[in-house]
C-alpha cells in the first residue's frame, strides 16, 4: 500500500526546486486524514484524481479505478516556514461483497508523482507569485470495464466527484470541478 512516507518522499523532491531555484527556506509536509476534513475555508483547497488500486479487507476482491479522487488543504506559516497539506484519499466500497466500509485506495507512484506536480503548481501561485501554468491531466493507462457505481464511490456521496451525475447536469459539475482541480 502507497504510504504517507512515499508521498512525503515525493512532495520533498518535487518541492526540493523551492529551496535550490527560487531560495526559499519553506519546507512543507504532507499528513492524511481519514474523516472528511472540514478545514478553514481559508486555507487553499486542491483536488485532484488518478488511477488507483484497492483491496476490499472483507473479501479480498481487487479493483482498480480511473477515478481515485485526493482533497488537499494547504496553509504556509511565512514566520516559522512551515508548510502544511492535509489530504484526503477517498475510498470505494466493495461491489462483490457490499461491505459497508470505504476502502482506502493504494496510488501508483506516477499517479503520486503527476498529483504533487500539479500541487507543486498551484501552490507556487497562490503562495510565492508564480505565474499559472498547465497542469497535468494524464491517468495512468487503463479502461474502465465497468461504469462508475456513484452509490460505493465516498468522493460522489460527499459531493466530491465529477463522476456523480450524469448528462447535462455531469458537464457542469465537470467544468466546476476542473475550476478546482486546475485554479
Amino acid at each position: 500500500m502507497t504510504t504517507a512516507p512515499t508521498w512525503q518522499t515525493v512532495l520533498d523532491n518535487q518541492f526540493r526546486e523551492f529551496t535550490s531555484t527560487y531560495m526559499y527556506r519553506d519546507v512543507w509536509k504532507i499528513e492524511f486524514v481519514n474523516n472528511r476534513t472540514n478545514e478553514d475555508s481559508r486555507k487553499f483547497r486542491h483536488f485532484d484524481h488518478a488511477k488507483v488500486l484497492f483491496t476490499c479487507k472483507k473479501c479480498s476482491n481487487r479493483w482498480n479505478s480511473m477515478n481515485g479522487r485526493v482533497e488537499m488543504y494547504c496553509d504556509l506559516n511565512r514566520r516559522t516556514h512551515q508548510g502544511h497539506i492535509k489530504a484526503k484519499l477517498y475510498g470505494q466500497q466493495c461491489q462483490q461483497c457490499r461491505s459497508t466500509s470505504f476502502e482506502r485506495p493504494i496510488w501508483y507512484t506516477p499517479e503520486i508523482t503527476k498529483v504533487v506536480e500539479n500541487l507543486y503548481r498551484r501552490i507556487g501561485v497562490r503562495f510565492y507569485g508564480f505565474e499559472k501554468t498547465e497542469v497535468r491531466t494524464d491517468i495512468k493507462e487503463g479502461s474502465p470495464s465497468k461504469p462508475h457505481r456513484s452509490d460505493l464511490c465516498e468522493a460522489c456521496q460527499l459531493g466530491k466527484c465529477s463522476q456523480a451525475v450524469t448528462g447535462d447536469a455531469a458537464d457542469d459539475m465537470t467544468s466546476r470541478l476542473s475550476r478546482l482541480f486546475l485554479y
